[in-house]
């Protein structure tokens, strides 16, 4: 089965010449993309196949929305593949760290404090405090 290639200009009105929406260059009217910068010129439409100029908004025969804005979906599995990694690294430092100072401080012979005396407060009748 063959099949047939079609001229994509033969479909559409012709045009004396068209400009490119990335760069603003003019191009003949039978250029298939822009001289300037190569970008194409023309689009297909996803419903039906048939091709459009790029600055159209709807196609000329089934007339659906050639240009459907969506929202860039963020992808964080591609913006933090670091975290995991600095985590596991930061947690390994964290607990080496606390066992060292634990060890040290199991070791430590601390001085010894001599006891020092209690001392007793009195509250006299005119509001202020003495040491017994």
């Amino acid at each position: 089965m063959k099949t047939e290639t079609i001229d994509p200009f033969t479909l559409l009105e012709p045009l004396s010449e068209i400009v490119c929406n990335k760069c603003g260059h003019h191009n003949p009217g039978d250029a298939a993309s822009c001289q300037n910068c190569e970008r194409h010129l023309l689009i297909y439409c996803a419903h039906c196949g048939h091709p459009n100029y790029r600055g159209t908004s709807r196609c000329v025969e089934c007339r659906t929305q050639l240009h459907i804005s969506r929202p860039r979906q963020w992808k964080p599995a591609r913006a933090r593949t670091w975290v995991k990694p600095l985590a596991a690294i930061l947690f390994v430092v964290a607990v080496s760290v606390t066992a060292r100072g634990v060890f040290k401080l199991a070791n430590l012979d601390l001085p010894k404090r001599e006891p020092v005396p209690p001392s007793v407060y009195v509250l006299k009748p005119d509001g202020t405090w003495y040491q017994k």
